[in-house]
């Protein structure tokens, strides 16, 4: 379908204009389908947007919106969880209106013109791409903005719930990572979804790298036995070395040097296994790191973030 504002100023839309105008299309869109309106919101970040009733279900809406070539989505798994939280909370169902934009001037020309699609100018006619609401049901089925833009789904080898359940735990104990290199955040969040995933396997034959792998229960059991140790070893040990590099003020260009050091023997130790990190020098420690490969999810840290940070602020709201 396609809609116009008014006579075309030549002038940019802004990015809250944008989103204002993919909220109103839904709202229209949903009265037409015999919605009623309870609140809309268009404030941006916020969730939802709508609120609407269909005879017994009640929908919480975010309404996302974005101009050709991609169509709205989640900027963050912390926004969608939101969502599910409120949706939840309140006997609801939980959507996402994803909402596409682009300038029909861009496809009225003899040939098209798609750089046009995309110039999203106050008042012009705009061709909108809105199939209906999406239920959100859980984190699996949630897509996110890449840090490059197109969307990317959560990777399979990441448990939606075991990531809620780390970043929560993560919070609790550390807070918000980004004062910290994030290849050390990367492996703080790992060290925590490794040991809370063993904490949930408590049977050695359900553990996924153990399962293709011909042993006998006892060797399994042995084997389980001696990883829940680390992994629990991990997160305690790992704690006491953030909480010394987050001592260690870098005021001086020797502070700041000794701050690395103690960074890269933290990774040493906790991502690449190196035996008494601490203990050898730069020169040995690099040499046994090429050896190693580190058993960690690539950007689970990335993944994590918004939850992290989402976590802290509700801690900090309830003790308020």
């Amino acid at each position: 379908m396609s809609q116009g504002i008014s006579a075309n100023t030549g002038e940019m839309m802004t990015p809250e204009e944008i989103h204002d105008f993919g909220v109103g299309t839904v709202a229209k869109q949903l009265e037409k389908e015999g919605y009623e309106l309870i609140s809309v919101d268009p404030r941006m970040g916020h969730h939802p947007q709508i609120v609407a009733t269909h005879k017994t279900t009640k929908a919480f809406i975010a309404v996302r919106t974005a101009v050709y070539p991609g169509n709205g989505t989640f900027e963050s798994l912390a926004a969608a969880r939101a969502l599910i939280i409120t949706a939840k909370t309140h006997h609801g169902i939980a959507y996402l209106a994803s909402v596409g934009i682009a300038n029909a001037a861009g496809f009225k020309k003899e040939k098209e013109d798609l750089a046009w699609a995309g110039r999203t100018v106050r008042g012009a006619e705009y061709v909108v791409n809105y199939r209906g609401l999406q239920p959100v049901v859980n984190l699996t089925e949630v897509k996110v903005l890449g840090p490059s833009g197109p969307e990317m789904l959560l990777p399979p080898s990441i448990d939606p719930q075991l990531l809620d359940e780390t970043a929560a735990t993560v919070a609790g104990a550390l807070g918000v990572l980004d004062d910290l290199p994030d290849e050390l955040a990367n492996t703080v969040v790992n060290r925590y979804y490794r040991f809370l995933r063993f904490a949930k396997t408590r049977d050695p034959r359900l553990h996924p790298q153990s399962e293709a792998q011909n042993k006998s229960v006892l060797e399994l059991f042995k084997q389980f036995t001696r990883q829940s140790s680390e992994a629990i070893a991990d997160v305690k040990f790992i704690d006491e070395h953030i909480k010394a590099i987050r001592g260690l003020q870098p005021t001086t260009d020797r502070l700041k040097s000794i701050r690395d050091v103690m960074v890269q023997v933290t990774l040493d130790t906790f991502k690449y296994h190196i035996d008494d990190a601490s203990k050898k020098n730069g020169i040995r420690r690099a040499i046994e790191r090429k050896l190693k490969r580190p058993d960690e999810i690539e950007e689970l840290y990335r993944f994590s973030q918004p939850l992290i940070a989402d976590y802290v602020a509700e801690n900090a709201y309830s003790k308020s």
